[in-house]
């Protein structure tokens, strides 16, 4: 399943932030080596309906997400549902404390298919649907992102 995910992220991008993230995390996913717990990352607040489409098309490479019309939105939605993963003492006030790394990570540790590369394929989709797959940056929204889950799997 690595090596398909790996394809699946990486195919044409040639943005550099975003091929280290996806290095970090194999790197992060084959720390845990076969003995991985089978858990899973949660499924609700806010994650971006195209996510559970994907699933039940099997992870295909060639699903193309179809509910990113309005890209304010999908951001929006990412971004709850991407707080809403993260440990709960990175939330203030309903914010994201970016800069705040110290403590237990353990709620994203979900190794396999039904973790984090979840949250990696929404930035790939993400990046494509702003500025192309080609294009070697994406919005500092967008950038902000991929900052903001690289620190996540730099923690585990």
């Amino acid at each position: 399943w690595l090596k398909t995910a790996l394809e699946s992220l990486l195919e044409g991008v040639v943005c550099e932030q975003f091929q280290q993230l996806v290095k970090d995390w194999v790197k992060l996913e084959l720390s845990y080596g076969s003995l991985a717990p089978q858990t899973k990352l949660s499924s609700g607040a806010g994650r971006p309906q195209d996510i559970g489409l994907w699933m039940k098309h099997r992870r295909m490479n060639s699903y193309s997400p179809g509910h990113m019309e309005d890209m304010e939105s999908f951001a929006s939605s990412w971004w709850g549902w991407w707080s809403h993963l993260n440990p709960a003492w990175r939330i203030e006030k309903k914010e994201l404390l970016h800069d705040v790394t110290e403590g237990d990570w353990s709620c994203l540790r979900c190794p396999g298919q039904n973790g984090l590369w979840s949250v990696l394929i929404c930035l790939r989709w993400w990046l494509i649907k702003e500025v192309g797959v080609t294009a070697k940056e994406g919005s500092v929204e967008w950038h902000r992102a991929v900052k903001d889950v690289n620190v996540a799997v730099s923690m585990l």
